[in-house]
């Protein structure tokens, strides 16, 4: 009895421990390392708990005239825009509207909205890295029982979800405060649903349906990418039900996904339009370079490497594949004999060394592609689904998305396959030792050797490190005015970026002082019983030929010395000195701080 228990709780404690471990240095990282804050990350709250206004700059995320711009406002609505107001607690249909406006929906907004409801006009981080640490917990769980069906070992299953949490992807992903944690959970939920199906030899039971509707809900209104996830899954299953005549398993699998989709649609009736919404998808003319980038955010967030060419990904796996041979070829010579392994190679050689002289005679160009369908007949549905979205998505998210234009972060897009790359990478090695009887002790070393070179190379760009003079503006501009000046139309990201770092300013104003004087008087209503501090975009400034640093200051071209454009502030009725603070940075944006008054 001892002995049955002990076999069946150790595998859970030490997932229990596991996930105590991440989930601490997850905490250590968002509380000792995160420094700043994504722009997208803002929206998170925004769109959650403003009422009835999904951005602070505008009305709709891709029109609509700028607002709050070139007069003085008041900090509050800075922070009723990341707040739930008194009498705004759980009003979901102001969540709904919010994500009418944006293009994303809305069940993440929900959630988080729900959260911060419970403490109105307050504002904390924690309330979305909380639903992270939830998402990422209840990820985990499936994740190893998806890896425990898929492996056939509950230790193997463990490797993986330990590899998986102390991923950079895994960290960033935690740290990041957007949808991402938890449709990647949803993903992981729906792969481990169909693993069951998989062992399932008879028709799905109504108690396995109802599972997969509700997950497919829950997905579809979280991210659009679950659709597409969602969608190579059915293919993959839909033809593996036709294949063996299994039509009425077929029917209803088929009715049952199609029936979460509409649900979802039902639910929250933008989607359909938003989902065949018109968008920038031109990148296919630099698809490779791209492509190069998104695998090397993808290699650096699983395993912690990083290449700057496709050619070298691919020379990297052939020889970790040769290495793995040669690693294993004292033990093939001590079972030289075993019939296992010799089919193993008899296998290979069948496949390539014969393949020519197959095709070369008519007979072999028509058996081929027979052998070649009982070939992915016989391999495992859940191996076809893994190897599908990795290739699909990648694919489809360099085509879609600028990650050239997105620094460090857009490793956020892949997100949602580092769970299913870090299985893939497991179930390969299963797979490449397969004719051994200790192939479960060889994978395990191999997911070892990952696990700390994984444990020792983590580190992600969504900490937001400050590289500049100030590390916070927001303990003396607490009650204080703020002016930002933009030489650069940037006006979005600004907008995006304060509610966050200035919450608790009395009033701000965002402004192209140097454009016209139009505002100037607007500007001098500010009032002169508080300070004032000017904050001046970096990214226009430039040194002209002599080295002077120069402004433009009109839309025709026209310069000026920055420090003769400081004195137009200077010289203002409002302004009492010009004392230079320090350099304070909004994610990839530095900004120059002055006290005015």
């Amino acid at each position: 009895m001892k002995k049955l228990l002990h076999q069946k709780f150790v595998p859970f404690i030490l997932l229990a421990v596991i996930l105590i471990l991440q989930i601490g240095n997850f905490c250590h990282a968002f509380v000792f390392q995160k420094e700043g804050w994504h722009c997208d990350e803002i929206y998170s709250y925004g769109l959650a708990n403003s009422f009835y206004r999904a951005f602070i700059e505008r009305d709709h995320y891709l029109s609509g005239e700028l607002e709050n711009a070139n007069q003085w406002v008041s900090g509050d609505v800075l922070r009723e825009y990341i707040t739930v107001q008194p009498g705004e607690q759980f009003r979901y249909d102001s969540v709904w509207y919010n994500q009418s406006k944006d293009r994303h929906p809305p069940l993440y907004y929900a959630v988080l909205h729900t959260i911060c409801s419970f403490f109105p006009n307050t504002f904390s981080p924690w309330f979305g890295f909380i639903i992270n640490l939830i998402c990422f917990a209840v990820m985990q769980i499936f994740l190893y029982k998806l890896a425990k069906n898929m492996l056939k070992s509950k230790y193997l299953a463990l490797l993986v979800c330990f590899i998986f949490g102390f991923t950079s992807g895994a960290l960033g992903m935690v740290l990041f405060q957007r949808m991402y944690t938890m449709v990647a959970m949803w993903t992981v939920i729906l792969l481990y649903l169909h693993s069951k199906l998989v062992m399932t030899k008879e028709k799905p039971l109504l108690k396995q349906l109802i599972p997969l509707i509700i997950v497919m809900v829950c997905g579809a209104l979280t991210q659009f990418l679950f659709l597409l996830i969602a969608f190579l899954i059915a293919v993959v299953f839909c033809i593996r039900y036709l294949v063996t005549k299994r039509f009425r398993v077929f029917w209803a699998y088929g009715f049952s996904m199609l029936g979460g989709v509409l649900l979802a649609f039902g639910i929250f009736p933008p989607y359909f339009s938003m989902l065949f919404m018109e968008t920038k998808s031109n990148y296919g003319y630099m698809f490779f370079e791209q492509y190069y980038l998104l695998w090397n955010y993808i290699g650096s967030d699983t395993i912690g490497m990083r290449f700057q060419s496709i050619w070298i990904w691919l020379l990297t796996v052939v020889l970790i594949l040769i290495v793995l041979w040669l690693v294993s070829l004292p033990i093939q010579f001590l079972w030289r004999k075993s019939q296992r392994l010799k089919n193993f190679y008899r296998g290979i050689a069948d496949d390539i060394l014969k393949l020519p002289k197959q095709l070369k005679t008519s007979q072999g160009r028509k058996v081929f592609p027979k052998k070649l369908w009982s070939k992915i007949k016989a391999c495992s549905p859940m191996t076809l689904v893994l190897v599908l979205i990795i290739a699909c998505l990648t694919g489809i998210i360099t085509y879609t998305v600028d990650l050239r234009s997105m620094g460090n972060w857009g490793g956020r897009y892949a997100f949602v396959l580092y769970p299913i790359i870090i299985m893939g990478i497991a179930a390969l090695i299963s797979f490449l030792f397969s004719w051994s009887r200790y192939k479960k002790p060889i994978t395990a070393f191999w997911l070892v050797l990952i696990a700390a070179v994984v444990f020792t190379t983590q580190s992600t760009a969504f900490f937001f490190k400050k590289d500049s003079d100030l590390k916070e503006i927001k303990s003396f501009t607490k009650d204080a005015q703020c002016l930002f000046v933009e030489i650069q139309p940037r006006f979005i990201r600004l907008f995006c970026q304060m509610p966050f770092e200035i919450e608790d300013c009395a009033q701000f104003c965002v402004t192209y002082f140097a454009y016209s004087e139009k505002y100037k008087e607007e500007i001098e209503k500010a009032d002169t019983d508080k300070p004032i501090y000017l904050i001046v975009s970096q990214d226009g400034i430039f040194q002209d030929d002599n080295g002077i640093d120069t402004v433009e200051i009109d839309e025709n071209g026209t310069t000026m010395s920055y420090e003769d454009y400081l004195n137009t502030f200077r010289n203002m009725k409002i302004a009492k000195e010009l004392t230079y603070i320090g350099d304070y940075d909004l994610m990839d944006m530095t900004y120059l701080v002055y006290r005015l008054a």
